[in-house]
């Protein structure tokens, strides 16, 4: 569950790094996600 949990956010970082525009609004959307994986 933990290593799945990893990849996961692995994944939604390289998504996240991809829109650095944003930056902190990037990083209140890891938050979402993670909370809606959970």
């Amino acid at each position: 569950y933990k290593l799945a949990s990893k990849a996961r956010r692995e994944e939604t970082w390289s998504k996240a790094k991809g829109r650095d525009r944003r930056g902190r609004s990037a990083g209140s959307e890891i938050r979402r996600t993670l909370r809606n994986s959970v």
